[in-house]
């Protein structure tokens, strides 16, 4: 479960170990990581109910292997909301393109957003918060989850709303959604991404029903 922002991650993962009964192993620094890599982490048996959390990408990427393979989740919501959260500067600009394109500094182009969406498309299992209920039950059916109980996801939201940071309709509002544009094409691609895996994520049963018939 990649992470990108604390309010997205603490409601999810509480919904993760409460209602799907997981095992969270958060790699939340480098240090971490790196002891996650030294004590080949993936190779343990108890790592079966296991998701590992993070807000590193690439760095926790790299503690798998064509043996231990993984698969990425994440939950998006638009990028100024990011923009001038707590956990974010406020100077910031297109951090999340930045962040998948491995692009730090320096200008960004139509490449970089190209890098950025081939990611999300062809990596990533996509939630989004504005259907955070939704979301958190096909993942669940992707990976097979069963649910400690019908309305655990339901109760466990009611009364929850992501944040935002400002007026939609301010000139604040414009000011950053302009200097952010390239995440304001991000948030649209996932957005789109996750109604066109409506069609596509297939749920665990099926992925082994479809596994069996080919052997």
């Amino acid at each position: 479960f990649w992470h990108v922002h604390k309010s997205d991650e603490i409601v999810v993962k509480r919904i993760l170990g409460e209602c799907f009964g997981r095992e969270l192993v958060e790699l939340n620094d480098m240090q971490s990581i790196e002891e996650a890599k030294e004590t080949n982490l993936l190779a343990q048996s108890s790592m079966s109910n296991v998701v590992i959390t993070s807000p590193h990408l690439k760095a926790t990427g790299q503690i798998f292997t064509n043996n231990h393979q993984g698969r990425l989740f994440s939950f998006f919501r638009h990028p100024v909301d990011y923009e001038i959260s707590d956990t974010l500067p406020i100077d910031a600009n297109n951090w999340l393109t930045r962040e998948l394109s491995e692009t730090p500094e320096g200008s960004l182009t139509f490449k970089e957003l190209g890098i950025a969406k081939h990611i999300i498309r062809e990596s990533c299992v996509v939630g989004t918060m504005e259907h955070v209920e939704e979301s958190l039950k096909r993942i669940g059916a992707y990976f097979g989850w069963e649910l400690t109980s019908e309305k655990c996801i339901t109760d466990t939201l009611r009364g929850f709303r992501p944040p935002t940071f400002l007026d939609h309709n301010s000139l604040q509002w414009k000011v950053l959604h302009e200097r952010n544009a390239f995440d304001g094409l991000m948030y649209e691609f996932a957005d789109s991404t996750w109604r066109g895996q409506l069609q596509t994520i297939v749920p665990y049963h099926l992925q082994l029903a479809r596994a069996q018939k080919k052997n």
